[in-house]
């Protein structure tokens, strides 16, 4: 504001914002020179950093990409001037990038996104009951179990049970399992 404050020493302000600090000298017999100024603004505060990962995950939080991170800032006092990015190609479950954000005053935030990466195919494979004859023949109609492996996120589902009770000798039964 326009608040005055008569200062014979040094002060000092600690606060954030912009500040305009008027001065003029007054000698011994009343002299008073013209006054002065100086404007300058205080920012301490880290801007905040938050990060957005492209693409998105699943809903079960896994990515079957390398994924693009773009790191945003918010600094309300002077305003954010730059921000890092980055990928993420390594797979694994947590696999992290540290950011930053740096405002105009210099300050620079610091964060570190977290994603999890599966660039591996999962294995099925099945398991018939009963088996089959020397011959490679059943004579009695016979299941199929999908059942599938992934080291990296794990099997979200696979291809429920299947019974073939229809006597013929090329049907193709298909199965599936779908990792994370």
């Amino acid at each position: 504001g326009n608040e005055k404050t008569i200062y014979t020493s040094s002060f000092t302000l600690n606060n954030e914002g912009s500040y305009t600090v008027r001065y003029y000298a007054v000698d011994n017999v009343g002299n008073t020179e013209a006054e002065k100024s100086v404007v300058f603004k205080i920012d301490i505060s880290m801007p905040g950093v938050a990060y957005v990962p492209d693409p998105v995950p699943n809903p079960a939080g896994w990515n079957n990409s390398a994924v693009a991170v773009a790191f945003t800032g918010a600094d309300a006092v002077s305003g954010v001037e730059e921000c890092s990015s980055g990928n993420i190609s390594a797979e694994g479950a947590g696999q992290q990038l540290a950011g930053w954000c740096r405002d105009v005053a210099g300050n620079i935030g610091i964060a570190t996104a977290t994603v999890n990466v599966d660039l591996t195919l999962p294995v099925v494979s099945t398991a018939q009951t009963p088996a089959p004859n020397a011959a490679g023949w059943n004579n009695t109609p016979v299941s199929l179990v999908f059942t599938g492996t992934d080291a990296v996120s794990g099997i979200a589902s696979c291809t429920s049970d299947i019974t073939v009770s229809v006597e013929t000798s090329s049907r193709i039964v298909r199965g599936h399992c779908m990792d994370y």
